[in-house]
């Protein structure tokens, strides 16, 4: 299981040929490789090509994450990123985009993912050490991102399911390209939201289990800080497994029981990261 994601980045927006009953279609850079965006992430070449297909096909056209207003014509992984090109279709919420887009009002793009593969860089060594063997020179940006960053993820395989225009991009070298947002908590329903919540910790296992396989190589132990969140995390998930245990004498549905199972697989990873 994991979250969708978004990133954020510069474009162009033209009318298509023919009438304006068909809509627009715009071009952008949708996410860069190798600079690191506001939320700590760097996107490998490679990321996007055993799914881009499936981008093509399905992809979506949305209006800063919230409403769906048109879909992807055609995606190309090039040699500098994901390159894009969208319909806008002329919907109420299509041609207020395409007059915000055409008013250079919105010059971002950011696409919504789902990272399948990725792995982590503790500290500015390692990532100055990672751009290097790419041959890529970090921006000013880059840079000062870096400083605020305990851990980099980078990402190795990830699915572009949507791409939005947006005015605050997550990733500056994104025209319009790329945005990071998720729906409110209350919109949900409770099983979604437990879906979501799941991937979020699963991916949270993930990333504390790679950062002490780094620290023990490097002989040390993790950092009493990130070990007091982990205890944090494992009592609450301890309070919830107490609160839903399901009786003994009512048969639970497959759905519910396997929510549970998750919890407790979790709660099983958490131990075995040292906790």
């Amino acid at each position: 299981m994991n979250p969708l994601t978004t990133r954020i980045i510069p474009f162009e927006c033209k009318s298509s040929a023919g009438d304006d009953a068909e809509g627009w279609t715009f071009e952008g850079m949708a996410s860069p490789y190798f600079n690191l965006d506001w939320c700590g992430d760097i996107v490998e070449p490679g990321a996007f090509d055993e799914d881009i297909a499936l981008t093509r096909t399905e992809g979506k056209v949305r209006n800063e994450h919230g409403v769906t207003t048109g879909r992807l014509i055609d995606a190309t992984a090039t040699l500098s990123g994901l390159e894009i090109k969208g319909l806008i279709l002329p919907t109420s919420a299509g041609k207020d985009q395409y007059i915000l887009v055409k008013g250079r009002a919105i010059t971002k793009l950011s696409i919504g993912y789902t990272v399948l593969r990725a792995r982590y860089l503790e500290g500015e060594d390692q990532v100055l050490a990672y751009w290097e063997s790419k041959g890529y020179t970090p921006s000013q940006d880059d840079l000062l991102i870096m400083g605020k960053c305990y851990c980099v993820r980078v990402i190795e395989r990830c699915r572009v399911h949507e791409v939005s225009t947006t005015w605050l991009p997550m990733n500056d070298s994104a025209e319009i390209t790329s945005v990071k947002s998720a729906d409110a908590p209350a919109r949900l329903t409770f099983a979604d939201h437990s879906q979501r919540t799941l991937a979020a910790v699963e991916e949270f296992c993930a990333r504390a289990e790679g950062i002490r396989a780094l620290r023990t190589a490097d002989g040390r132990e993790l950092g009493t800080k990130a070990r007091g969140d982990i205890l944090q995390l494992k009592a609450r998930l301890e309070t919830l497994l107490v609160a839903t245990e399901p009786p003994t004498d009512t048969n639970s549905e497959d759905k519910d029981q396997a929510l549970f199972d998750e919890w407790l697989a979790l709660e099983t990873r958490l131990r075995s990261a040292g906790v």
